[in-house]
């Protein structure tokens, strides 16, 4: 059972890569499976395949857009307001060097009145309820600013840091987790997840997962796959029994190689992405 189960993942990810952006789902690509000629090969990895830890966080400024089928990023090149932006940058400097939440709020709330769709200013009059502690408002907030920009993975951070602060743990743990989904290699953002998953008691084992797996093609008909790490097989069983194999794939794989890949994503493949490193990889470091 376990061999069949890799051996379905690893087409899995082949076809995802090569159909990509035209995600299929795991209908799909089962269908595919049965009237596939190429011979795949098992054996096991030699050595070890080290953590890449050079890439940068996702860059900010940047939208979802939707083409057809298609889902792509768009950078937020709106030439707005010069004064809108000249009392963001003041708004700024107020809350974060003068501590004065109140003044930025009303310089945040001027360049609004100017640019209704400055979803960073929007987050900003959220961080000033924040920082009076009043985080049932800076919620609504937040919320308003993942309306405007659902991308923004920073904005998800400060959502869940106040429904840390009010208690509300589950609501704090699964908006991380979409954080995290955003913006897979963030490492700041990692270790503010597990903080998280921390206060919330839950397992904080090592959930950095580098895939133990070298996949070489031999011919058009041969595929040679070289895997090692019993953790691999057991997590993609128990995503299997749950009917997760998607969000396992993505997040395990796709999106390790490339996080900026996740704009191709739409917004509920996200949310699932988020439900399966709550329910699969907290059920595996549980245990």
């Amino acid at each position: 059972m376990r061999i069949t189960l890799i051996i379905i993942f690893f087409l899995f990810v082949s076809l995802l890569f090569s159909q990509a952006p035209a995600l299929r789902g795991p209908e799909q690509v089962l269908s595919t499976l049965e009237k596939s000629s190429i011979d795949y090969e098992l054996s096991i990895l030699q050595g070890a395949i080290a953590a890449d830890n050079s890439h940068k966080p996702n860059p900010f400024g940047y939208y979802q857009i939707q083409r057809g089928n298609v889902f792509e990023a768009k950078k937020d090149d709106k030439k707005y307001k010069d004064q809108a932006l000249s009392y963001f940058e003041e708004a700024e400097l107020q809350l974060l060097t003068k501590n004065n939440p109140a003044k930025a709020r009303e310089l945040y709330n001027k360049a609004l009145n100017l640019e209704p769709n400055l979803y960073t200013a929007i987050s900003g009059v959220g961080t000033t309820y924040a920082a009076e502690n009043n985080h049932t408002e800076a919620i609504n907030w937040f919320k308003k600013a993942i309306a405007k920009n659902y991308m923004h993975s920073y904005t998800h951070r400060l959502l869940a840091r106040s429904y840390k602060q009010k208690g509300m743990t589950n609501q704090a743990v699964r908006e991380i987790s979409i954080a995290l989904v955003l913006d897979r290699r963030h490492h700041s953002l990692i270790r503010e997840f597990k903080e998280i998953c921390q206060a919330a008691g839950l397992s904080t084992a090592d959930w950095t997962f580098t895939p133990q797996i070298r996949i070489t093609k031999k011919s058009n008909t041969k595929v040679t796959i070289e895997y090692k790490n019993p953790w691999l097989s057991y997590a993609l069983e128990e995503a299997v029994w749950d009917s997760m194999v998607y969000e396992y794939v993505f997040f395990e794989i796709l999106l390790m190689r490339d996080p900026f890949f996740v704009y191709q994503i739409p917004q509920q493949g996200i949310e699932k992405i988020a439900d399966y490193i709550i329910k699969i990889r907290g059920k595996l470091v549980s245990r």
